[in-house]
């Protein structure tokens, strides 16, 4: 798939954290507080460090040890996606996902309760 292709990923086929959580998160250590995590990846989907040129960007911010928010952002800085989390390191999603076209129009809103999603609206 060309660096061209990936920019225009439809809401469906962009990369979720939730098979990517653990293993991108599993050299943070748990804090009790709230707190944030960048995560930057490359244009094949490999975590770069913090500085380096990257694809895309992930920010996880924690309410507590284990629940909060995951933003995804486009190359270009603009927000493709924020899902909420009752668990983020085990990917069970809780709450909204909303996810926008790079353009900032919403392109999708899904309710998830204990990780199954109740409700599905594509715009």
């Amino acid at each position: 798939m060309s660096a061209a292709q990936r920019d225009t990923l439809t809401a469906g086929s962009f990369p979720r954290i939730s098979g990517l959580s653990a293993a991108m998160l599993a050299s943070e250590r748990i804090i009790n507080e709230p707190h944030k995590v960048n995560i930057y990846l490359d244009n094949e989907g490999e975590q770069v460090p913090e500085g380096q040129a990257y694809f895309r960007r992930i920010e996880v911010s924690f309410r507590d040890s284990v629940s909060g928010s995951v933003r995804i952002y486009y190359h270009s800085g603009k927000l493709y996606s924020n899902t909420l989390y009752a668990h983020i390191r085990s990917g069970l999603r809780h709450g909204v996902e909303t996810l926008w076209s790079e353009s900032g129009k919403m392109i999708g809103r899904t309710e998830f309760v204990g990780g199954i999603a109740q409700e599905v609206f594509y715009y």
